[in-house]
């Protein structure tokens, strides 16, 4: 059986039409399948938890036409194997990960160039020293290099959302940093929450600011939604609110 979508989770996973399974199983399942049917069909890959490890950098590196990873790893856990991997993919387009991550990412001159749509999580990451004033250096700086970023999704805790909203220091300069952006989207980071984006989803603002579409959505949802089939994803729901708005 082939699958679109493949979510690797230290614990058991419940997302209906994916394979959810424990790493060991994924492996056995993926090398028995021929590389050519894999990178011709499986697109999304989800490592979800503490999975740096020799067999999921396998899996991985199996997945060769994977156009979106998610890579939800510890936010102190560096793994330079795992992030050489994602630059080594053709198609590559989209990664989420936690802030921690970025710098790291940023090395590579195929992920800079190749990266469209990015989604970064605080993740507990130094949460009152991940931003002081725009013109330090911080964990955001290395977003400037990446040329084809068009979708950018910050999750900073949400008591941290209110130095994002219109007229901030910061949105002013990830605005100039980032030229090719067209729309940013700020979150809750994630939560237990189940909730699945729906049209009475809260949202704080949703504006045009020098050509980039900038929406805050208020209230935490269920992030694995975003990996589902037929759902509405976080990008689809933030343009709509642009349009409404």
């Amino acid at each position: 059986m082939l699958y679109r979508t493949i979510i690797l989770d230290v614990k058991d996973s419940h997302v209906s039409g994916l394979l959810t399974a424990r790493s060991a199983g994924c492996l056995n399942a993926l090398t028995r399948t021929p590389p050519s049917l894999i990178q011709l069909y499986t697109k999304q890959l989800l490592l979800d938890g503490r999975l740096c490890s020799g067999i999921v950098l396998q899996i991985l590196s199996l997945c060769k036409g994977v156009q979106k990873v998610g890579t939800y790893i510890s936010a102190i856990q560096s793994c330079p194997e795992q992030t050489a991997i994602l630059a080594s993919l053709p198609d590559l387009r989209e990664i989420s990960c936690p802030l921690g991550q970025l710098a790291e990412i940023a090395q590579y001159q195929s992920l800079r160039e190749g990266i469209s749509r990015l989604e970064l999580e605080w993740n507990g990451w130094i949460r009152c020293s991940a931003w002081k004033d725009p013109g330090e250096v911080d964990a955001l700086v290395p977003l400037q290099h990446f040329q084809c970023l068009t979708h950018l999704c910050l999750r900073p805790p949400a008591y941290q959302q209110e130095d994002w909203l219109v007229g901030s220091p910061k949105l002013a300069w990830l605005i100039r940093a980032c030229k090719s952006l067209r729309l940013l989207v700020i979150a809750p980071d994630y939560g237990e929450s189940k909730q699945k984006l729906h049209s009475k989803t809260k949202v704080s603002q949703a504006s045009k600011q020098h050509g980039v579409g900038v929406v805050v959505i208020g209230q935490s949802y269920w992030w694995k939604n975003d990996w589902e089939e037929n759902t509405v994803t976080m990008w689809e729901f933030a343009e709509a609110c642009l349009t409404t708005s």
